[in-house]
Protein backbone atom coordinates (compact mmCIF):
# COMPACT_ATOMS: atom_id res chain seq x y z
CA UNK A 1 0.00 0.00 0.00
CA UNK A 2 2.81 2.40 0.92
CA UNK A 3 6.36 1.99 -0.34
CA UNK A 4 9.22 3.82 1.31
CA UNK A 5 7.18 5.12 4.25
CA UNK A 6 8.42 6.85 7.40
CA UNK A 7 11.96 6.15 8.53
CA UNK A 8 13.80 5.70 11.77
CA UNK A 9 17.44 6.62 12.08
CA UNK A 10 20.23 4.83 13.91
CA UNK A 11 21.82 6.98 16.63
CA UNK A 12 25.29 5.74 15.67
CA UNK A 13 27.07 3.36 13.32
CA UNK A 14 26.16 -0.22 14.16
CA UNK A 15 28.55 -3.09 13.52
CA UNK A 16 27.56 -6.59 12.44
CA UNK A 17 26.12 -8.49 15.41
CA UNK A 18 25.30 -5.34 17.37
CA UNK A 19 21.77 -4.34 18.27
CA UNK A 20 20.04 -0.97 18.24
CA UNK A 21 16.54 0.25 19.08
CA UNK A 22 15.03 2.54 16.47
CA UNK A 23 11.74 4.40 16.97
CA UNK A 24 9.59 4.76 13.87
CA UNK A 25 6.19 6.42 13.61
CA UNK A 26 4.00 4.36 11.29
CA UNK A 27 1.11 5.95 9.42
CA UNK A 28 -1.76 3.47 9.11
CA UNK A 29 -3.45 2.94 5.73
CA UNK A 30 -6.75 4.75 5.31
CA UNK A 31 -8.78 1.58 4.82
CA UNK A 32 -9.36 -0.85 7.72
CA UNK A 33 -8.16 -4.40 7.24
CA UNK A 34 -5.28 -6.80 7.77
CA UNK A 35 -1.90 -5.69 6.42
CA UNK A 36 1.69 -6.85 6.41
CA UNK A 37 4.09 -4.27 7.82
CA UNK A 38 7.53 -4.85 6.35
CA UNK A 39 10.69 -3.40 7.88
CA UNK A 40 13.68 -3.09 5.56
CA UNK A 41 17.01 -1.41 6.26
CA UNK A 42 18.47 1.06 3.78
CA UNK A 43 21.93 2.47 3.26
CA UNK A 44 20.82 5.89 2.01
CA UNK A 45 21.76 6.60 -1.57
CA UNK A 46 23.34 3.13 -1.91
CA UNK A 47 20.91 0.19 -1.55
CA UNK A 48 18.08 -1.45 0.36
CA UNK A 49 19.25 -4.43 2.41
CA UNK A 50 16.51 -6.62 0.87
CA UNK A 51 18.04 -5.97 -2.57
CA UNK A 52 21.25 -7.52 -1.18
CA UNK A 53 19.52 -10.70 0.04
CA UNK A 54 18.62 -9.67 3.60
CA UNK A 55 15.08 -10.82 4.39
CA UNK A 56 12.99 -7.94 5.79
CA UNK A 57 11.07 -8.34 9.04
CA UNK A 58 7.33 -8.76 8.35
CA UNK A 59 4.61 -8.21 10.95
CA UNK A 60 0.87 -8.81 10.48
CA UNK A 61 -1.18 -5.86 11.69
CA UNK A 62 -4.86 -5.02 11.90
CA UNK A 63 -5.94 -1.51 11.00
CA UNK A 64 -9.24 -0.23 12.37
CA UNK A 65 -11.60 -2.17 14.56
CA UNK A 66 -10.78 -5.83 15.01
CA UNK A 67 -12.88 -8.71 16.25
CA UNK A 68 -12.46 -9.95 19.82
CA UNK A 69 -12.01 -13.64 19.09
CA UNK A 70 -12.68 -14.62 22.70
CA UNK A 71 -16.26 -13.43 22.10
CA UNK A 72 -16.64 -14.27 18.42
CA UNK A 73 -15.61 -17.93 18.66
CA UNK A 74 -18.36 -18.70 21.19
CA UNK A 75 -21.12 -16.71 19.46
CA UNK A 76 -23.74 -18.43 17.31
CA UNK A 77 -25.71 -16.55 14.67
CA UNK A 78 -29.02 -17.44 13.04
CA UNK A 79 -29.11 -15.86 9.56
CA UNK A 80 -32.40 -14.83 7.96
CA UNK A 81 -32.64 -13.71 4.35
CA UNK A 82 -34.80 -10.60 4.51
CA UNK A 83 -34.08 -9.35 1.01
CA UNK A 84 -35.28 -12.18 -1.23
CA UNK A 85 -31.99 -12.42 -3.11
CA UNK A 86 -31.10 -16.06 -3.72
CA UNK A 87 -27.89 -17.12 -1.99
CA UNK A 88 -27.66 -14.09 0.32
CA UNK A 89 -27.67 -16.17 3.51
CA UNK A 90 -25.05 -18.53 2.08
CA UNK A 91 -22.76 -15.61 1.24
CA UNK A 92 -23.17 -14.18 4.74
CA UNK A 93 -22.54 -17.62 6.26
CA UNK A 94 -19.15 -17.85 4.53
CA UNK A 95 -18.13 -14.42 5.83
CA UNK A 96 -19.25 -15.25 9.38
CA UNK A 97 -17.49 -18.61 9.43
CA UNK A 98 -14.30 -17.05 8.04
CA UNK A 99 -14.54 -14.43 10.79
CA UNK A 100 -14.84 -17.10 13.51
CA UNK A 101 -18.56 -16.93 14.31
CA UNK A 102 -20.64 -20.10 14.57
CA UNK A 103 -23.60 -20.23 12.19
CA UNK A 104 -26.55 -21.82 13.97
CA UNK A 105 -28.90 -21.97 10.99
CA UNK A 106 -30.11 -20.14 7.89
CA UNK A 107 -33.72 -19.42 6.92
CA UNK A 108 -35.90 -17.03 4.99
CA UNK A 109 -37.29 -14.05 6.84
CA UNK A 110 -41.02 -13.56 7.27
CA UNK A 111 -40.87 -10.86 4.59
CA UNK A 112 -38.37 -9.84 1.94
CA UNK A 113 -38.84 -6.11 2.44
CA UNK A 114 -35.88 -5.42 4.74
CA UNK A 115 -34.00 -2.45 3.31
CA UNK A 116 -31.22 -2.64 5.88
CA UNK A 117 -29.46 -5.50 7.63
CA UNK A 118 -30.43 -5.88 11.30
CA UNK A 119 -28.71 -7.50 14.28
CA UNK A 120 -30.80 -8.75 17.21
CA UNK A 121 -29.52 -10.01 20.56
CA UNK A 122 -31.60 -11.83 23.17
CA UNK A 123 -30.31 -10.50 26.47
CA UNK A 124 -27.88 -7.88 27.80
CA UNK A 125 -25.06 -10.44 28.13
CA UNK A 126 -25.09 -10.81 24.34
CA UNK A 127 -24.97 -7.11 23.53
CA UNK A 128 -21.16 -7.16 23.22
CA UNK A 129 -21.41 -10.13 20.84
CA UNK A 130 -23.85 -8.06 18.75
CA UNK A 131 -21.28 -5.25 18.68
CA UNK A 132 -18.69 -7.72 17.44
CA UNK A 133 -21.02 -8.74 14.60
CA UNK A 134 -21.57 -5.06 13.86
CA UNK A 135 -17.85 -4.73 13.10
CA UNK A 136 -18.61 -6.77 9.97
CA UNK A 137 -22.06 -5.29 9.31
CA UNK A 138 -20.96 -1.81 10.36
CA UNK A 139 -24.10 0.24 9.61
CA UNK A 140 -26.57 -2.40 10.75
CA UNK A 141 -28.69 -1.28 13.69
CA UNK A 142 -28.64 -3.45 16.81
CA UNK A 143 -31.88 -4.28 18.64
CA UNK A 144 -32.58 -6.17 21.82
CA UNK A 145 -35.07 -8.98 21.24
CA UNK A 146 -38.69 -8.07 22.05
CA UNK A 147 -42.16 -9.07 20.84
CA UNK A 148 -41.61 -7.14 17.59
CA UNK A 149 -39.07 -9.82 16.65
CA UNK A 150 -41.14 -12.84 17.79
CA UNK A 151 -40.97 -14.48 14.34
CA UNK A 152 -37.17 -14.54 14.66
CA UNK A 153 -36.95 -16.32 17.99
CA UNK A 154 -33.93 -18.59 17.90
CA UNK A 155 -31.68 -20.69 20.10
CA UNK A 156 -28.72 -18.85 18.56
CA UNK A 157 -27.04 -16.04 20.49
CA UNK A 158 -27.72 -13.51 17.74
CA UNK A 159 -30.13 -13.10 14.85
CA UNK A 160 -28.91 -11.48 11.65
CA UNK A 161 -31.58 -10.38 9.18
CA UNK A 162 -30.02 -9.56 5.84
CA UNK A 163 -31.46 -6.49 4.20
CA UNK A 164 -31.09 -5.28 0.64
CA UNK A 165 -27.85 -3.58 1.71
CA UNK A 166 -26.15 -6.85 2.71
CA UNK A 167 -23.74 -6.87 -0.27
CA UNK A 168 -22.26 -3.58 0.96
CA UNK A 169 -20.81 -5.51 3.87
CA UNK A 170 -19.56 -8.61 2.07
CA UNK A 171 -17.38 -7.03 -0.63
Amino acid sequence: VVWDGNRGLLDADTESGQEAVVNITIKAPGEPGRYILQYDMVHEGVTWFSEQGVIPLEVNIDVGKTLDMSIVKVTSVHIFNGNGMAGAAGEAKKVLLNSGFKVYSMANAKDYDFEETIIIYKNPEQEEAARQLKIIFENAPIYEYNSQWAYYESKADLVLILGKDYKDYLD
